[in-house]
């Protein structure tokens, strides 16, 4: 019995030193591997991003797809991803969903990259006159001190799809200005209409009809495609369009521009269906005048039915 017990001793022994050494291996083997670090990236259409791994092995991406950085990396060692270049033309921002980690055992490969086109956010001051320093702000992420009348752009811009909001600080401002158009959802496009009025005369003191015309003409169309030519002092006949809402509104009942009786019949419509006139509207490729045509039809009926 004894001799027995010595035996199944030294087998068990043999044993738990054979499971060391094979662990001792496994363990070795991984030390001496290299790992990658990637994953999937959606949504680019600029031109490039540059992604890094603690501010090294900077790796270029053009594409969407696969990417993978340049470096390898060994078993357990961590890792610490940024963004130090975004795409441009057209902007983007793009994010990580794994920003760090620790390579155990294997490649990662999901660290995916998800990017979205940005737009800029700017406009007009008006009636300032040198009157004081207002500052101006945009989602309370980016402060602009103006201090005369022209126009204004912030540097930050903001995703496809997320709202916007301009509002003026209340901290110590020597003119209260009013603010149209200051908030919304940037909608694949630049937004270029925030006007910001200091006059002291509040835009929402206004009469019905002419609430009515700002609300459903001079705000979704006017200004947006208009204000090129048909602004106090432009190149076109008319400003219907002009940033002023009071100046805006006179022209626009002018020489039969607007036809509150029948709408299709309004000079502002007739010019886009028949003279194909500065048209807005796309379609396979082509400015589509009639739809331009029909949106403003639309607007003028919009207005008149306010009242």
């Amino acid at each position: 019995m004894v001799v027995t017990s010595m035996a199944n001793r030294f087998i068990i022994s043999s044993l738990v030193i054979v499971f060391a050494l094979a662990g001792c291996e496994n363990q070795s083997d991984l030390e001496s591997q290299s790992f990658s670090i990637g994953g999937n990236i959606s949504g680019l259409n600029g031109d490039s991003l540059i992604i890094q791994n603690s501010a090294a092995d900077d790796t270029t991406i053009t594409e969407n797809g696969h990417y993978t950085l340049l470096g390898t990396y060994s078993d357990q060692s961590t890792y610490n991803l940024s963004i130090v270049k975004q795409p441009a033309n057209p902007n983007q921002h793009c994010r990580l969903s794994k920003i760090n980690g620790i390579v155990d055992g294997e490649d990662v490969i999901d660290a995916d990259v998800t990017c979205l086109n940005t737009y800029s956010v700017s406009g007009e001051v008006f009636d300032l006159n040198s009157r004081g320093t207002i500052t101006v702000e945009l989602n309370s992420s980016e402060y602009l001190e103006i201090t005369e009348d022209g126009s204004f752009q912030f540097d930050i811009e903001i995703e496809n799809g997320q709202s916007y909001n301009v509002t003026q600080s209340s901290d110590g401002q020597p003119v209260i200005c009013d603010i149209v158009n200051g908030s919304g959802v940037i909608e694949s496009y630049a937004i270029i209409d925030v006007y910001i009025y200091c006059n002291g005369i509040p835009v929402p003191v206004l009469d019905p009809d002419k609430a009515a015309f700002r609300d459903n003409l001079w705000i979704p169309i006017l200004i947006r495609y208009c204000t090129d030519c048909h602004r106090d002092g432009g190149s076109g006949t008319g400003a219907f369009a002009d940033p002023d809402s009071d100046i805006a509104y006179i022209a626009a009942m002018q020489n039969n521009r607007i036809d509150r009786n029948n709408p299709a019949n309004s000079l502002l419509v007739t010019k886009l269906s028949t003279n194909r006139h500065m048209c807005w509207t796309y379609s396979l490729g082509a400015v589509d005048c009639l739809e331009s045509a029909r949106q403003m039809e639309g607007a003028i009926s919009a207005w008149v039915n306010a009242n």
